[in-house]
């Protein structure tokens, strides 16, 4: 590929947002010509990666939206604030006993 040729794809694929394309279509290429893939298969894998990468980014700004605390445990539980929650409950189904018991919790 020449230098101005892949210096316009790579414009073309910022303007169409497609950074994950960008990212791998030189060592897909490399993997194509390699593995003997058809153009169809290597458009597949490169859109693949981007559809990939996308789901990730969403996930990542859902979880950054949703302002969640990432590191909670049982252990930091505030079992105070629900009165009606009892502590020696939630700790037994935490253990998971029940289902080697095969015991309804329900």
């Amino acid at each position: 590929m020449t230098q101005s040729l892949r210096a316009t794809l790579e414009i073309n694929l910022k303007i169409l947002k497609l950074p994950a394309i960008l990212n791998n279509y030189d060592k897909m290429t490399t993997a194509a010509l390699t593995e003997r893939m058809s153009c169809e298969q290597y458009l597949h894998h490169l859109t693949e990666l981007e559809i990939q990468y996308r789901r990730k980014k969403r996930v990542e700004i859902l979880i950054k939206m949703a302002k969640l605390q990432m590191n909670k445990s049982l252990e930091s539980f505030d079992f105070d604030q629900i009165k009606s929650l009892k502590k020696q409950t939630i700790i037994e189904l935490a253990s998971g006993h029940f289902l080697s018991d095969a015991k309804n919790m329900v």
